[in-house]
């Protein structure tokens, strides 16, 4: 028997009959006639809000997206992995459309294809969504390696003995990072959750039930309800309350300049209380009355905002705030260079009517850059601080920028040029021109050892195919330097055997402590205190060995794994790594430096603001000392 289709004005007068145990539903206000599983649309006034919600939203996400995976190449959106962030919000916001517009579809709406999004669909999104957050663990850990002196080309421990069998993918998986970990686990997940949900539908009498034939009210709300969608649920709650609270536990002492921290607190948060407020709606008694405006799976919508929210615009606005932070610094060096050019003397009207209208549009830094800090942005204090003590800035584009492969091929070219100096080419006479000037050629094995050291440096920092962290150079010169080096790098990067691990995929050890701010040089952070003094020398900052502190930086030191019959490219100079290092330069100095700099002077107000708290304390304890009661007696 088919079920009458009740009138879509719900009739004003007469109560409309709950289908739940014979529970009676009050009149509905004229704005929504409720979900009630009939079949029927609901296109009323709550209808139409929630169209209009899915298309305003949608055209807000859009374009963000779209900004996003234009610029995904950028060196601060790269590490955020933007297609794995776009497949999670673009999973989860199809399954958020299907929510909101089930109260239009009411009974219409199978409870079969419910049960394939919930057990399917929205545990894949969850999952996607979780192991995009997973993103800051890999790149955190494996930026620490930087700190520690370990790269990619550096040459692996013997491999373990051949696994077989099931062992072999065991092995495998545990060399993983945290992020290709969490998506191979999301697989095998994905893989038994079909499964199970085929199972379940399969054995379940209530969907052979309803499969194919057309459900009355009542049995349409029923089939919503039942042990068929615990499989699903549990999926779910062990994501968002078992996998989101150890990652939020593992990234809590990560302080990073992007907010991407701060960006996977709240998406983790914001996930809890979709699963239980969805159980909730379906089993509380009390909530059958919310249920008929704003229908159970509705609860996941709210948190799905608040993820794609946090997911697609921090880093949306984030682009916006590094091209404001390097237009700032470039204005901030221009008027240095004036004044450099000027010598201190007074610059024309003109010139400090533009210079106005720039500070006017444009504070955030120059606020704190007085006539001294200008100074700090520029190239040559950059150059002197990677001369004199990099750690300092090492161990911030490690911790907090992400950027450390900057720093150190900047660190491993300055050492690798520094070496050439270190032996002078010895001095020849031509055959030809006995009178004309001898000709000088540098030491066979100082070039042979230089070559090594410059394909280590090539492997570890700019090879697209070997490095996790390839610098951000031009394709031009991409091109130029892998005709040099990319077979030799082939040579020295080589698998040990057939069947043996790449040495790329497991030296990111999940043994480095995970305390960042234990590392060796934190009380070092200040760019204060590490560039400058109160009187703004740099040159008092001199370590005192620094050829050893480069030592203990040295991640390309490959040893003898370079065949000595090999020939040395006729291209290979002491200038190979000249347009590579400038570009880099110039990245840095517009980027990972300005901001290194303005956490340096905001270090330093902030050290100011507290000691002269503690001088006022101190004068309030002398002027009024503590009183002793002794007595009836007052003694000071």
């Amino acid at each position: 028997m088919s079920t009458p289709i009740p009138p879509c004005n719900g009739g004003a007068g007469a109560p409309r009959t709950v289908v739940d145990k014979g529970a009676t539903i009050p009149d509905l206000p004229q704005y929504a006639q409720g979900y009630d599983g009939s079949l029927r649309y609901n296109t009323d006034g709550l209808g139409m809000t929630y169209i209009s919600i899915v298309v305003v939203w949608t055209c807000l996400l859009l374009p963000a997206i779209i900004f996003l995976l234009k610029n995904r190449d950028l060196p601060y959106l790269r590490m955020r992995n933007i297609p794995l962030a776009v497949s999670a919000v673009a999973t989860l916001h199809v399954y958020w459309i299907l929510c909101l517009i089930a109260y239009v579809l009411n009974g219409y709406f199978p409870c079969t294809t419910e049960y394939w999004i919930m057990s399917i669909y929205l545990p894949l999104g969850i999952a996607l969504f979780q192991a995009s957050n997973s993103q800051l663990l890999s790149i955190a850990t494996a930026q620490k390696e930087y700190i520690q002196g370990r790269a990619v080309g550096r040459p692996q421990a013997p491999p373990p003995a051949r696994a077989r069998g099931l062992r072999k993918y065991w092995q495998r998986l545990r060399e993983y990072n945290a992020t290709k970990n969490t998506m191979a686990w999301i697989g095998i997940g994905m893989v038994l959750q079909v499964a199970v949900a085929l199972i379940v539908f399969l054995t379940s009498r209530q969907f052979r039930r309803a499969f194919g034939n057309s459900q009355s009210a009542a049995e349409n709300l029923q089939c919503r309800r039942g042990w068929e969608w615990w499989p699903s649920i549990a999926w779910q709650l062990f994501w968002a309350w078992i996998y989101a609270p150890i990652l939020l536990w593992r990234v809590r002492n990560i302080r990073d300049v992007h907010g991407w921290r701060s960006q996977t607190v709240v998406c983790i948060v914001a996930g809890l209380p979709a699963s239980p407020m969805w159980l909730i709606a379906l089993y509380a008694p009390g909530m059958r009355a919310a249920d008929f405006y704003f229908i159970p799976p509705m609860w996941f919508s709210i948190s799905i905002v608040l993820m794609q929210g946090c997911m697609i615009f921090v880093p949306f606005f984030q682009v916006f705030k590094n091209r404001s932070l390097e237009t700032e610094t470039r204005e901030i060096i221009a008027e240095w260079e004036q004044k450099q050019k000027s010598n201190g003397s007074v610059m024309s009207e003109s010139t400090k009517s533009g210079a106005r209208s720039r500070v006017s549009t444009r504070q955030s830094i120059k606020t704190t850059a007085s006539n001294r800090h200008c100074e700090m942005y520029t190239m040559g204090t950059l150059e002197k601080t990677l001369q004199l003590n990099p750690q300092p800035l090492l161990m911030f584009s490690a911790t907090k920028d992400f950027s450390a492969e900057n720093i150190s091929f900047l660190i491993h070219v300055k050492e690798w040029k520094a070496n050439w100096a270190s032996k002078p080419p010895k001095s020849i006479k031509s055959n030809k021109q006995q009178k004309a000037e001898p000709a000088k050629v540098p030491d066979k094995a100082l070039v042979r050892q230089q070559f090594q050291r410059a394909v280590g440096i090539y492997a570890s920092f700019i090879s697209l195919k070997y490095s996790d962290f390839p610098i951000n150079i031009s394709s031009q010169h991409l091109r130029d330097l892998e005709a040099i080096f990319e077979q030799y790098a082939a040579l020295v990067c080589a698998r040990p055997a057939p069947n043996a691990a790449t040495p790329f995929d497991n030296f990111w050890s999940s043994t480095v402590a995970e305390d960042l701010e234990s590392q060796p040089g934190r009380d070092q952070l200040s760019v204060v205190s590490t560039i400058t003094e109160e009187t703004g020398r740099i040159e008092d900052r001199l370590i005192s060995d620094p050829t050893r502190q480069l030592g203990e930086l040295k991640m390309t030191n490959f040893g003898e794994r370079l065949p000595d019959n090999i020939g040395i490219p006729y291209l290979f100079d002491p200038t190979v790594f000249d347009k590579a290092e400038s570009s880099i330069k110039e990245l840095v100095l517009t980027n990972t430096w300005a901001k290194f700099v303005k956490a340096g002077f905001a270090q330093q107000e902030k050290q100011g603001v507290a000691a002269k708290l503690q001088e006022t304390i101190e004068k309030c304890r002398i002027r009024f000392p503590r009183r002793r009661y002794h007595g009836g007696d007052t003694q000071k």
